[in-house]
């Protein structure tokens, strides 16, 4: 993965114990090139568009004929669940709702579903069907009948979850799983890379890496836990001074989400050498909000 941060850029890359596919997609602030290893066969799909620097998503179909959403494609969970018809939430009065009746290949898979993230909650019930693009056949996903109210915010109408199946809920297989069984994909990788300020560009590839998003040789890094994409962090250093976990720590590098999470103390640390600054005036505060200057690097 290469991560170019508003500050000094990173290159990282991280493997699965299944087979290649390519991801990439394209963000908003600086741009990133995440490269993921699994272990099977390129497809390329380009999905994405971003909105105010803050998420990255694509359109998808499901069904016959196909019904299209906006996903989120999110490194920070496995399941792939969209707005229903039978949702009457207010977070689903303003998304596209998945219609099981209007499509002649989905099956009803008896199984309620809920999954908790940071902040809030969906539930609903589970189905499989033809999802649109490469295609993947027989996915399961998520149909929602209630979602949190900051869904009703959030500018995709679902997320597609690309993390291990050991996260999924109800047990789910995720779809780069099933295109990786199906034998969809050229290399059982995916990449992603964002662009920065908004900029058109942004995409996922499934089943290789676009050499022209990233330069000299990419720098690989074993797992730590095959359930996100964890690893182990020697350091985060500003300017040369450890800043933050120091000794070591556990990360996840999550697409999903714009926030940096971790010890108070060490984002307080980090917040202090970059100058940022909270709503409240104190740099504990979950808030932050920085000056990013991009500089050109060689």
């Amino acid at each position: 993965i290469l991560l170019y941060s508003c500050y000094s850029p990173a290159i990282l890359q991280l493997y699965s114990c299944y087979s290649p596919a390519i991801l990439l997609l394209y963000s908003c602030y600086s741009p990133v090139i995440l490269v993921l290893y699994s272990s099977y066969s390129p497809a390329i799909l380009l999905l994405y568009s971003c909105y105010i620097t803050l998420a990255y998503f694509g359109v998808i179909s499901i069904g016959t004929p196909p019904q299209s959403f906006t996903v989120i494609f999110d490194t920070g969970s496995s399941n792939l669940w969209i707005p229903s018809v039978y949702c009457s939430s207010a977070a689903c009065a303003n998304h596209n709702r998945f219609n099981p009746g209007l499509s002649s290949t989905f099956k009803n898979a008896g199984k309620s579903l809920s999954i908790q993230y940071g902040t809030g909650s969906m539930t609903g019930f589970e189905g499989f069907d033809t999802v649109g693009g490469i295609p993947v056949k027989n996915q399961i996903f998520g149909l929602s009948q209630s979602e949190a109210p900051f869904m009703a915010h959030m500018k995709a109408d679902g997320i597609l979850g690309l993390a291990y199946p050991r996260l999924a809920a109800s047990q789910a297989t995720p779809v780069f799983d099933n295109m990786m069984t199906q034998h969809l994909v050229n290399q059982d990788m995916f990449s992603v890379y964002l662009t920065r300020n908004s900029a058109v560009g942004s995409m996922v590839t499934f089943g290789g890496v676009d050499t022209n998003h990233y330069y000299g040789q990419i720098a690989w890094i074993p797992l730590s836990s095959e359930m996100y994409w964890q690893i182990t962090v020697d350091s985060v250093t500003v300017n040369g001074q450890i800043v933050a976990c120091n000794g070591g720590c556990q990360a996840i590098v999550d697409t999903g989400t714009s926030n940096i999470v971790g010890p108070q103390a060490d984002i307080s640390s980090m917040a202090r050498a970059v100058g940022a600054y909270s709503a409240n005036g104190d740099v504990s505060h979950v808030i932050l909000f920085w000056r990013c200057v991009t500089k050109n690097q060689a």
